[in-house]
């Protein structure tokens, strides 16, 4: 009887058939490709990790950075989806993640003529100098306009200092001495069925026709919505400019017949058939009963009549005045102003009566402490069962499971609480708290203090994470840019002085150290397409002057930089359009921008990297790289596994994992119907130009570093390290590849195979040879028959099995699911001879 050699095409083919895939491989999971001399890859089972920090992680984590400070220690920056990590040589993480909390205060603002100086007043704030506050409502003293980030100077438990400065920093002073005033901007607008005028008052605003008011908090005045970047129309005073409104309030004067008025609502009947939808807001003026006129919201509405509940404050303003049918006037965010406290270093002692503890970005801080006054929360209620209760609050907060809370009342609840369960990535009224002895006085209402940070909610949970010398730097997806020092005893991350408050990302571009900042922007909101960069060598500098190296640049095309990285020897930015690079010029533009390639955007911020200085990416419907022949597309042989399965409601979430150590770069997406979590991969060989695929959750990767081999993180909330085992950290790998079907005999004749000799690697080099691998033939005589199965395991004792069975064509499959086994396969021949037509 003949023989003959099982030679397998290297790499995986899916967008072929099985039958025209001859002699290749259709399917694999978990496999990789080594290259020998004849220029084939030979298939093996793919490395194994182990946990690289032993404890698991409080929620999914989205990023990390690898990197050593200059006394060669190395760490792990963590991001997930409520906080910011980082470990020590692959040690227990710390919470490093950045404090903060908002608040809206009266504007007690104090001035001195002449001073650059200027006192805040805020009761309890407790802001020390380590702290530094963002103002996003703008307001008005002593001839000031204050808005923006102020560092901040400790002047007592209720007050602190802010030094004003203008947009490049130069010190600004005040022409008036004012004590305990301010004003933020009031708001009039015409009552108008066409686009209307809205007049702002806020005195020396120094704004122009043509510039831009930001409204960063926002106000309703009378049915219109303000919120976002508006023109500067025209100037009318130095206290006083217009800005064009997208609505108007409806204005019924005129058409109301009569009106009843009945706890708090009024049923008012028009004198025209007219249908108002729930929730509009309607301006009423010269109405029966006197006293009723305003700004009313429609709870309910009929042909003809229509019920309308009084709004006296509806919450984000307050009525000012009398209201007629000509003008209505609010005053932006009641009269308050709204500040972000960004906590720079917390108190060495805490409060009497708490123990220690911080709390940032949902998380705890070891060592650390908060040194504020906590939230008020009244008539909440805690309802206990056993040593576990239910607390309820009127209002929504930010905490996480583990998050440790201290609880003031005046009942049997007081003492310090950990969060069991709350509602994960958003502010939530309800959680559970533990406690180590069993509740008393279940189901009261109580009036309880919880301490802890805020933290705003992230729509698309994610970070860009780099370095700046030894110093971490972390921007949280559409967020502020913070630092750590791992040397600083504060323990966690810093907002970065003056830079843009919003952000998609960043990173720190060479040779000149700069932080690159992308969908950035200059006046609180978004612009997708803005990048701006700090100083050279100072990241707290970002303004551009004659002087120094900030600077910025919006790309012309595109709707959004979608992410951005450091390459080789140039920066690159990637629209969902088009690749970007930026090269530095030096002065006085610092950069060049120029569009390298269009047709090839990016799908998410991370699914780029870079490969023996070759980078690669996802773009919507194929894979490009870029090298010294500029940007070109890599053929796919597998495209249907990623482009027909992958769910684009989540191109955020995909992961780009390059492996140096074996020449691969994969990458992790999510399905339809995986709930956007990235469980499989395609992976290409750069060495050989193959790919192939699996299923792995990886929701985080990074590339051989100081740390060692690719990390990467799980979807159990564990960090793992790479090609460090045999094994998925202790458990077994379930490892595969099948051949497409292949003729065993030219034209229609069947044939009798009756031994098959396996030969393959065993083991490691020099290892214990004891891998046990299972070998299935799926045998057809017609691509689309049900294919008849025959499995061996087989291991190095193992001189030949016998299948005996005849057919037309035949399919391989060779799979491992031991403990602390690897093999590679080598030249597999088997025993054959004709047999047929029938």
């Amino acid at each position: 009887m003949p023989h003959a050699s099982l030679k397998l095409i290297p790499g995986v083919d899916q967008n072929r058939t099985p039958a025209l895939n001859e002699a290749a491989i259709s399917e694999s999971n978990l496999i990789r490709f080594v290259p020998d001399r004849q220029g084939m890859g030979l298939p093996q089972k793919l490395g194994g990790w182990t946990k690289f920090i032993a404890t698991t992680q409080w929620d999914t984590v989205r990023a990390l950075h690898a990197w050593s400070d200059t006394n060669t220690n190395k760490y792990l920056g963590i991001g997930a989806d409520t906080s910011l990590f980082a470990s020590e040589s692959g040690g227990t993480a710390i919470n490093i993640s950045p404090q903060y909390y908002t608040a809206n205060i009266t504007t007690d603002f104090t001035t001195v003529n002449g001073n650059s100086a200027v006192t805040i007043a805020d009761t309890n704030s407790n802001v020390s100098s380590y702290d530094s506050i963002y103002i996003q409502t703008q307001v008005s003293v002593g001839g000031l306009v204050l808005s923006g980030f102020y560092a901040c100077t400790q002047a007592g438990a209720n007050t602190y200092i802010i030094t004003a400065r203008n947009v490049i920093g130069t010190l600004i002073t005040a022409t008036a001495s004012v004590a305990n005033g301010g004003a933020v901007p009031l708001f009039t607008t015409t009552i108008s069925p066409s686009t209307p005028t809205v007049t702002v008052t806020l005195a020396d605003h120094g704004y122009t026709a043509g510039s831009t008011f930001p409204i960063l908090v926002a106000t309703d005045i009378g049915g219109i919505s303000l919120y976002g970047n508006y023109i500067v129309i025209s100037v009318l005073t130095s206290s006083t400019f217009t800005i064009a409104a997208s609505s108007a309030p409806q204005n019924i004067l005129g058409n109301v017949i009569s009106a009843s008025w009945l706890a708090g609502t009024a049923t008012i009947i028009m004198n025209n058939l007219a249908i108002v939808p729930i929730g509009t807001s309607i301006v009423v003026a010269n109405m029966v009963p006197a006293g009723y006129n305003g700004t009313y919201t429609v709870t309910a509405s009929s042909a003809g009549s229509l019920s309308y509940a009084k709004a006296v404050d509806p919450g984000v303003g307050t009525v000012f005045g009398t209201v007629t049918a000509a003008a209505v006037t609010y005053q932006m965010n009641g009269g308050k102003a709204r500040i972000n406290y960004y906590v720079g270093q917390q108190a060495t002692t805490p409060p009497v009566g708490y123990g220690t503890g911080g709390y940032g970005l949902g998380g705890y801080g070891t060592g650390v402490v908060f040194s504020g006054t906590g939230r008020i929360y009244t008539g909440a209620s805690i309802v206990g069962n056993g040593t576990t209760a239910t607390v309820t609050l009127s209002t929504s907060v930010y905490v996480t499971p583990r998050t440790t809370l201290a609880i003031s009342s005046s009942t049997n609840f007081d003492g310090n609480y950990t969060v069991l369960s709350a509602a994960a990535g958003v502010s939530t009224s309800t959680f559970v708290i533990s406690s180590s002895a069993a509740f008393t006085n279940t189901g009261a209402t109580v009036s309880i203090t919880v301490w802890g940070f805020e933290m705003p909610v992230l729509t698309e949970p994610d970070w860009a994470l780099d370095n700046w010398g030894e110093y971490l730097i972390a921007s949280p997806h559409v967020g502020e840019i913070f630092f750590w020092n791992p040397s600083d005893t504060s323990g966690h991350a810093t907002v970065v002085p003056n830079a843009p408050l919003v952000n998609e990302g960043c990173f720190v571009a060479m040779p000149e150290r700069q932080i690159i900042a992308y969908g950035s922007t200059f006046t609180g909101f978004q612009d997708p397409l803005l990048v701006r960069w700090c100083d050279v060598g100072s990241f707290s500098n970002w303004i551009g002057t004659v002087t120094n190296q900030a600077g910025s640049y919006r790309i012309p095309k595109g709707s959004k930089v979608v992410g951005a990285m450091q390459g080789p020897q140039q920066g690159l930015l990637w629209t969902d359009l088009s690749l970007w690079s930026m090269q530095y010029i030096n002065l006085p533009l610092v950069y060049s921008f120029n569009e390298v390639a269009s047709g090839c955007g990016l799908v998410g911020q991370k699914a780029m990297g870079t490969l023996a200085g070759t980078v690669y990416w996802m773009s919507q419907s194929q894979f490009f790289k870029l090298s010294g022949s500029g940007v070109e597309p890599v053929q796919c042989p597998i495209w249907d596994v990623v482009f027909q399965d992958i769910d684009t409601d989540y191109w955020q979430n995909v992961r780009c994992a390059p492996n140096s150590r074996f020449g691969e770069i994969a990458w992790y997406y999510p399905t339809t119907g995986s709930g956007g979590v990235p469980t499989k991969y395609v992976k290409y060989n750069a060495l050989l130009n193959q790919w192939d695929f699996g299923t792995l959750t990886r929701t985080a990767w990074i590339d051989q570093g100081v740390n060692g081999p690719p990390i990467g993180a799980g979807g159990d909330y564990n960090i793992y390290q790479h090609e460090t085992s045999n094994n998925a950290d202790g458990a077994a790998i379930s490892s595969s590849f099948q051949t497409g079907y292949f003729a065993i005999q030219d034209g229609e004749l069947k044939t009798f195979l009756d031994q098959v000799w396996p030969d393959m690697k065993w083991g490691t080099y020099n290892g214990v040879q004891g891998a046990t691998v299972t070998i299935t033939f799926y045998t057809v005589d017609y691509p689309g028959d049900t294919p008849q199965t025959y499995s061996f395991t087989v291991t190095q004792g193992t001189d030949f099995v016998t299948p005996r069975f005849r057919a037309r064509l035949v399919a391989i499959k060779v799979e491992s699911s031991d403990l602390n086994s690897f093999w590679r396969l080598g030249n597999i021949r088997y025993r054959y001879q004709p047999d047929g037509k029938f």
